[in-house]
């Protein structure tokens, strides 16, 4: 029985992660219903890489959405690339997989996690249901610094800030010379149109975000054409099943922030072909409760198993790893923001903002931390409270120190008093030596003496 072990549902999706969603319809497309199951483990420590998807069978790992696939064309007869596509076609999905993988990720990163508003009200919640405790309280903020740290280059630093934080002229550059500077080096050296210089800094944002999703999704429609796959008509293929993962968790979720959707929307053909795949590849709309229960089995298409909580050797590990980055991630974030060769925004707009971001970001950092060490000292508490860790206590000391006393040699204490009263100095030896000694020249002196009055009288 082959095991597929994936971040939990969200969205109605049936995961919330974009290459375990891909995972889950390819093997819903290349195999029975019978000979696999689906575990919403949540736990990429499962994995030897520490990540999930993870494919298992017996004692083999898989994890990665390419190396299932590959594993799987070597396992299986049927496979979606190597019998339905022919050499161009291949470099044609391995180049547009590479493509979808970069670029899509990218606007996911900043649609689920980089954004305050949806991660807040709507990530950070769905993952408290997936995650058990406390790990719920660690893990989430651990997934939105990594989207962070991907998404950096970007430069879309403002859609971190609160939506209640407004940037007041306080907040921008001191003097007009210095924005007017400033605003000739943005347009010189970061190709940013002067247009946007004059508009707000969340009319700037949008229109960077439309751009940003417009030039992908553009891209993508191209290549589906007039077609019903990405790749022709006749069968789909893996890239079919990654590019409806990535488009359906920017389409589907319902987020304050919905740029995303809304640039979805502008792409109806995208959108036909979302709700197109959506339901042959994994089925109608998922519960999460369900899920986590184990009652979606019967009520879903795919082969649903027991969701996996999070055991001591999981917790363990999730543990070592969060005082790891609590060491070493202000350590890199000092030299980040000490190094002279990082660009800062010039646009005292979006100066502004990234202040604000750092701000925000400073103080997300010691949430975590007090979480991690009020997590950690909860896990003790309740490690010593089942019993698995017994700390003795100064009672049972107490307890035992006189059943020690009574068993006590009666002999021994007696030699001890005898000691203490006819004490022996050390070197006892040494000094009747020399008593000895001395005696036996006064002995011999008296005999000398002796003999010398024998002399005389004679």
């Amino acid at each position: 029985m082959i095991e597929l072990h994936v971040w939990g549902p969200g969205f109605t999706l049936p995961s919330i992660d974009p290459l375990c969603l891909a995972a889950i319809s390819y093997l819903n497309l290349t195999l029975p219903k019978d000979s696999w199951s689906l575990v919403a483990s949540s736990n990429p420590l499962l994995s030897p890489t520490k990540s999930l998807p993870a494919l298992r069978e017996n004692d083999i790992w898989v994890s990665g959405f390419a190396p299932i696939v590959e594993y799987l064309s070597q396992r299986i007869p049927v496979s979606l690339d190597a019998d339905n596509l022919d050499s161009l076609e291949a470099a044609k999905c391995t180049a547009f997989t590479a493509y979808i993988i970069t670029r899509a990720q990218e606007i996911l990163d900043l649609s689920l996690y980089v954004s305050h508003q949806n991660f807040v009200s709507a990530v950070r919640p769905l993952y408290t249901r997936l995650l058990p405790f406390p790990v719920q309280y660690y893990l989430p903020s651990s997934l939105r610094s990594a989207a962070k740290a991907r998404t950096d280059h970007l430069g879309l630093t403002l859609i971190d800030v609160e939506p209640e934080k407004e940037i007041t002229p306080a907040s921008m550059a001191e003097s007009s010379a210095a924005r007017a500077t400033a605003a000739e080096k943005l347009v010189r050296e970061a190709n940013v149109p002067k247009s946007l210089l004059k508009t707000s800094p969340e009319t700037s944002l949008n229109i960077r975000l439309a751009a940003l999703c417009d030039e992908f999704m553009e891209t993508l429609e191209k290549r589906l054409g007039a077609g019903r796959y990405m790749l022709g008509d006749n069968l789909p293929s893996s890239l079919d099943c990654l590019t409806l993962a990535y488009l359906a968790l920017l389409l589907i979720p319902q987020l304050p922030h919905k740029f995303a959707n809304e640039a979805m929307c502008r792409h109806p053909r995208l959108c036909a072909y979302v709700h197109d795949l959506r339901t042959r590849f994994v089925g109608p709309a998922v519960d999460v409760d369900e899920v986590l229960r184990g009652e979606a089995k019967d009520s879903s298409s795919l082969p649903w198993a027991k969701a996996e909580k999070g055991d001591l050797p999981w917790l363990t590990g999730v543990f070592f790893d969060a005082a790891k980055k609590a060491v070493y991630e202000p350590v890199r974030r000092v030299k980040s923001n000490d190094d002279p060769t990082e660009q800062e925004d010039l646009n005292p707009y979006l100066a502004a903002a990234r202040r604000n971001a750092k701000e925000t970001q400073r103080r997300e950092w010691w949430k975590s931390l007090a979480m991690v060490t009020g997590s950690v000292a909860a896990f003790l508490g309740y490690v010593v409270y089942v019993g698995i860790l017994r700390v003795p206590l100064l009672d049972d000391l107490n307890q035992n120190e006189p059943e020690a006393l009574s068993n006590m040699n009666v002999t021994t204490a007696q030699d001890m008093l005898s000691v203490l009263k006819d004490p022996e100095p050390e070197g006892k030896d040494g000094y009747e030596d020399e008593d000895r000694d001395g005696n036996e020249e006064e002995e011999e002196d008296d005999d000398d003496d002796d003999d010398d009055d024998i002399e005389d009288d004679e």
